[in-house]
């Protein structure tokens, strides 16, 4: 199986309660295929104290009023 079976079972599983902190900071012009792949089915925060400190917000929150990178990437084909 593709690993990115494994991480569509996680967001299934967990919900809005899965987040992926990437170490890498995000810039939206040059995002490389796999982490489009990824941050389209969860939510992708930065590892910095900035973006841990977002995506506890939308954890803490269950993604209620929060927009994402799923959102940001929806309608992606792949």
């Amino acid at each position: 199986m593709p690993g990115i079976y494994y991480v569509r079972e996680l967001a299934n599983h967990f919900k809005n309660n899965v987040v992926w902190l990437n170490p890498e900071l995000i810039r939206l012009e040059w995002v490389p295929w796999t982490r489009k792949i990824i941050s389209s089915i969860i939510p992708m925060y930065n590892l910095t104290v900035e973006g841990i400190e977002e995506a506890m917000d939308f954890l803490r929150t269950g993604g209620k009023n929060q927009y994402t990178t799923v959102q940001m990437l929806k309608g992606l084909n792949y």
